[in-house]
């Protein structure tokens, strides 16, 4: 991932999510799948005994114990900024039924400081993996709603530019994402996931396809071991009809994350269409020669 968090915070938005919970994500726009992998970390909040905070709630929750979590978690809602993101997080990720994640996302929001971008951040991040897992779009347009506070305040991290483009390249309104991706690029011109978020802005409506292109190869370039660069890269050459390169990157991109099945699904789909082609050549091939 890209080293874009500010260390001079205690708790960053990125710490929200964890490895798991991003693969357990199913109903993802490809923004939201390019992006959230970017703002992965462990919260690491440890106790008076040397156990951490996050690995003790984990064993509750492991045992059904959930009011135990609460009972371990709630009181210090109001004075830790690391046991409100490990609530968020436990709420996006961790709670089976919906409504009961839900509820908890709304009962740590009063807690949350308004004046801290990070913290708001992380919140709308659960908002938004809520939403992914759920496929409730509602979830989305609360956290679209607080990002879009979150951006304006004095402090706000890239991590809220790329959440608010990847939701807004959800939603299919590809200004509010085109501008997000770019003022991300201005902060850091090597950002590999505004790169290859402006790179599928572009092919989603299928204009500035070269830009796409050159956008998703300078990210290829610069993560060169980041599977969703690749598929960026081949998604691009695959809208301007290269379904050579497509093939091509598609499976340098599965050779990296061989657990990323839509991608297979992808790469089949292109390889059935390409044969389809070539069969077709050859028939209008042999055709003219029988013709002649």
């Amino acid at each position: 991932g890209e080293a874009f968090r500010r260390s001079r915070k205690l708790v960053k938005a990125g710490e929200l999510l964890d490895v798991a919970g991003i693969q357990r994500i199913g109903r993802l726009s490809d923004g939201d799948r390019d992006i959230l992998p970017y703002l992965v970390a462990d919260i690491i909040s440890q106790d008076a005994d040397g156990q951490s905070e996050a690995e003790r709630t984990r064993s509750l929750l492991m045992a059904n114990r959930i009011d135990d979590a609460v009972a371990l978690l709630s009181p210090k809602l109001q004075s830790s900024a690391a046991s409100r993101m490990l609530w968020v997080r436990v709420a996006a990720f961790r709670l089976p039924n919906e409504m009961d994640a839900a509820s908890w996302l709304e009962r740590v929001a009063p807690f949350v400081p308004q004046n801290e971008p990070d913290e708001r951040t992380a919140l709308a991040l659960g908002w938004q993996a809520l939403a992914g897992r759920t496929g409730n779009e509602k979830y989305r347009a609360m956290a679209r709603e607080e990002l879009g506070a979150v951006v304006l305040l004095p402090g706000a991290g890239t991590e809220a530019l790329l959440s608010l483009a990847s939701i807004a390249e959800g939603d299919r309104d590809f200004a509010v994402a085109e501008a997000n991706y770019r003022k991300a690029l201005e902060r850091d011109a090597n950002l590999s996931a505004a790169q290859i978020g402006l790179a599928n802005t572009f092919r989603e409506q299928g204009t500035r396809l070269d830009e796409a292109v050159g956008l998703a190869q300078k990210a290829v370039t610069t993560d060169p071991k980041n599977a969703r660069c690749y598929a960026a890269l081949a998604r691009a050459h695959g809208a301007m009809g290269d379904r050579a390169s497509a093939v091509k990157f598609f499976t340098q991109a599965i050779g990296l994350e061989p657990s990323e099945l839509h991608w297979r699904t992808e790469l089949r789909e292109i390889q059935n269409a390409k044969a389809g082609t070539e069969t077709t050549k050859e028939g209008d091939n042999s055709s003219l020669a029988q013709g002649a």
